[in-house]
């Protein structure tokens, strides 16, 4: 299970923007959330880990499901804070934005956990090692 956990914290570090967001509290727990699961390179790495050609395809699906759950919520985050359109979404610079974007960001998450268990439940234990 740890190494799980620390392969998804590093294929998400890796899908990352360059955009550090808030740090501390409600907003930077919620804003760490929102980094989510690089699917596809799980993906680019089918070969090494033997996935199936019925794993790929869920893995696929996921991916894409996941991409327009987030995909409004984005583009609302990105009006919250006027970031710029297919952007990375800037930090809230106010209370108002800040308390605006906390739902969205929290959304973010969910759909992220939610992507992350389908991945591991679509692998077997040891593609997840």
């Amino acid at each position: 299970m740890k190494r799980t956990v620390l392969l998804t914290a590093l294929f998400a570090a890796a899908a990352c923007a360059p955009n550090p967001g808030p740090r501390d509290g409600p907003l930077g727990a919620a804003w760490r959330g929102t980094q989510g699961p690089s699917i596809y390179a799980l993906l680019g790495e089918r070969e090494r880990l033997g996935l199936s050609t019925e794993q790929v395809v869920a893995l696929d699906s996921i991916a894409q499901a996941l991409q327009e759950r987030n995909r409004p919520l984005a583009d609302s985050l990105r009006a919250i804070t006027g970031s710029r359109a297919g952007g990375p979404v800037r930090p809230p610079r106010e209370r108002e934005q800040r308390d605006a974007v906390l739902p969205g960001l929290e959304r973010v998450a969910a759909n992220n956990r939610e992507a992350v268990a389908a991945v591991q439940a679509a692998l077997n234990p040891a593609q997840r090692q």
